[in-house]
């Protein structure tokens, strides 16, 4: 998988629907929110990290539900739309709409 600079996964994330909260730690939390409504997928962004690699874009593959790493590749460079990925996560039962 290629690595990809923080701000657009951060970018694309924002496009599908996910919403920051700082915390106390060193990450950003991005959760989905779907017709305004806080679903349980999220993932967390690094403050600290300006490009993600192998082992850290697989840990944000499996906190979004995703199964592949072509579908996170899909997200995070756009083919896939918001409405793809909200079909996709309710297909697989992670988030109810």
């Amino acid at each position: 998988m290629p690595t990809h600079k923080k701000r657009e996964i951060i970018s694309s994330l924002t496009k599908k629907g996910f919403i920051s909260k700082k915390g106390k730690s060193k990450h950003i939390k991005y959760t989905l929110y779907v017709q305004g409504k806080k679903t349980g997928v999220f993932t967390w962004v690094s403050h600290g990290l300006d490009e993600y690699e192998d082992r850290l874009l697989n840990a944000m593959r499996k906190e979004l539900h995703l199964e592949t790493s072509q579908e996170l590749e899909d997200l995070i460079e756009c083919p896939m739309s918001k409405e793809a990925l909200i079909a996709l996560l309710t297909q697989r039962g992670a988030i109810k709409v």
